[in-house]
C-alpha cells in the first residue's frame, strides 16, 4: 500500500474525529506521529489514563491496528496478548482468528471515530 495515501486516509480520519464532539465530551488527548494516532483516553470507571495507539499502515485496504501501549484496562473484548476484538480493528480480523471475516472491513463503516467510542465504552464495562 502507498505510505501516502495511508497518510491522505488517515488524516481523514483523524479530522473527522476532531470536529466530533467526542474528544471534548470524553476528554480524549490525541498526538499524531506518522501512521500512528496516540489517543489518550481516561477510563471512565476510575479516571486512569490510558494510551492507545492506532496505527494506519496499509489504510484503508487493512483495518488499523488499536494496541493499548503501556497498561491495558480490565474490559471485555481487550486482551493485552491479542489486542481488541471488535469490527474495526485489525486484530480483530487477524489475532483473532476472524480471517473468514477480511471481507466485512470496510474503512466508512468502521471509522476511527466510531471505533474508539466502542473501545471507550468497553472501558465502562
Amino acid at each position: 500500500m502507498d505510505e501516502e495515501l495511508s497518510k491522505t486516509k488517515m488524516q481523514k480520519q483523524v479530522g473527522d474525529l476532531e470536529s466530533s464532539p467526542l474528544p471534548n465530551q470524553y476528554g480524549w488527548e490525541l498526538e499524531e506521529d506518522g501512521l500512528n494516532l496516540f489517543v489518550t483516553l481516561p477510563c471512565p470507571k476510575d479516571g486512569t489514563a490510558y494510551e492507545l495507539k492506532v496505527n494506519f499502515d496499509n489504510f484503508p485496504q487493512q483495518a488499523p491496528s488499536y494496541q493499548f501501549t503501556e497498561k491495558w484496562p480490565n474490559c471485555p473484548n481487550i486482551n493485552e496478548d491479542k489486542g481488541i476484538c471488535i469490527d474495526g480493528t485489525r486484530e480483530c480480523y487477524t489475532a483473532f482468528n476472524h480471517d473468514e471475516r477480511r471481507e466485512d472491513w470496510d474503512p466508512d463503516r468502521f471509522n476511527l471515530t466510531t471505533t474508539l467510542q466502542k473501545i471507550y465504552h468497553l472501558m465502562r464495562k
